[in-house]
């Protein structure tokens, strides 16, 4: 297969993308359990061939930001023997076979880190839902840069091809709280089965989706207003069609430049891309566990106040508060595409991003802590995400 790229150190980056046709068959069905394997996500034995998909377009397309020239440095674990109480759950998790990757931050140090055979810190592994998160976070800063006036504003006034859909009338707040009143198929976000997929191999684009699934959502009494919870990728991909819209159609204005160049991070990172050239906002973003944690810290930095950022900290204090309630158990409340108020968590000072198949990325402001899991499945996550409230109460 044909991969656009100048040089074997991006190709290899690349045909990490080729697995997420397997694993978006599996992401897209209505099983609660998801199974994938290593080698799914590192792109190995891998293989896609036009003849199954004679419409799509051969070609992968991703957008890549280099790593920084001056990446934050992160202090290594000096560990006790045995682990204190609170830390050796989070090292028992990573004897699970389902296992991919689990670091523990406080501030720059390094308090866990643990990988699988063939992965390290510096892998770019797949993530999922996790990148709806980092869509929040660039539509803060859009905000503070003056290219979206008002969270309240409707999204067809900045993108006008969203005219005439459910998603335009919105207002940029409801999508993102996943509460546009669009119509929705399946769980996990998807409209119907294998629709990343299409995104993924350029057969069909976010906002063609978007104009076919245009319309409310329908009740047996009545339809669905905007302001009502429906997690779906739709209004994710809304959004992304707002950052490019106001930003001229550069990536690299509104997500290299704001989001990622504060990030300081040490590896490459890429983001598939769909047949208009455009991220797949809702999924298929590739970083390595190593930079979600210089992420994390760069929020929590900002929501403590500790950088110069007064209007993104503002945005950030809305985005990980408990905006609308989900009817999900585990996770109960959602603010600006980020999930809040884990029900082991009393508090709710804990913000996470989520992604199918196990992926979290677990925030601390109050005490600077980052956690990032990457697993194959979800069988403990539930564990995980326990170990770290406990560590962090």
């Amino acid at each position: 297969m044909k991969i656009s790229c100048h040089s074997r150190h991006w190709a290899k980056f690349q045909l990490k993308f080729l697995s997420l046709i397997l694993i978006s068959a599996v992401h897209s069905t209505a099983s609660a359990q998801f199974n994938f394997t290593l080698d799914l996500m590192l792109a190995k034995n891998q293989t896609a061939s036009t003849e199954k998909c004679p419409e799509c377009a051969g070609v992968i397309r991703t957008h890549t930001v280099a790593p920084s020239d001056q990446p934050l440095s992160l202090s290594p674990p000096v560990r006790p023997e045995p682990l204190d109480s609170k830390l050796a759950p989070l090292a028992r998790a990573m004897t699970s076979r389902s296992s991919v990757g689990l670091l523990v931050l406080q501030g720059n140090q390094v308090l866990y880190e643990g990988y699988t055979d063939g992965v390290s810190g510096q892998t770019g592994l797949v993530s999922f839902s996790r990148a709806k998160s980092v869509i929040s976070l660039a539509v803060g800063k859009a905000l503070c840069d003056g290219k979206i006036s008002s969270l309240d504003v409707q999204a067809q006034s900045l993108a006008p091809e969203l005219s005439e859909t459910v998603y335009g009338r919105a207002k940029i707040s409801s999508l993102l709280m996943m509460a546009s009143g669009a119509a929705t198929g399946l769980p996990h976000g998807e409209t119907v089965p294998g629709e990343t997929v299409r995104w993924l191999q350029g057969v069909k684009s976010q906002l063609q989706t978007l104009k076919e699934y245009k319309s409310e959502a329908l009740s047996p009494f009545s339809k669905t207003a905007e302001g009502s919870f429906k997690y779906k990728n739709q209004d994710t991909s809304a959004l992304t069609l707002v950052l490019q819209s106001v930003y001229g159609g550069k990536t690299s204005d509104w997500f290299d430049e704001l989001v990622w160049k504060p990030v300081r991070a040490e590896s490459p990172v890429q983001w598939a891309l769909d047949k208009d050239g455009v991220p797949i906002g809702p999924s298929f973003f590739v970083a390595s566990t190593r930079d979600w944690g210089r992420l994390g810290l760069y929020i929590n930095q900002t929501l403590r106040g500790e950088n110069q950022e007064s209007c993104l900290r503002d945005y950030l204090r809305q985005a990980t508060s408990r905006l609308i309630s989900t009817g999900n158990q585990q996770f109960q409340g959602y603010g600006y595409q980020m999930w809040t108020n884990n029900y082991r968590n009393r508090t709710g000072e804990i913000v996470w991003f989520r992604g199918v198949g196990g992926q979290l990325v677990a925030l601390h402001p109050r005490s600077n802590s980052v956690l990032v899991y990457t697993s194959l499945n979800d069988s403990i996550t539930d564990q995980v995400a326990s170990a770290f409230v406990n560590l962090v109460n």
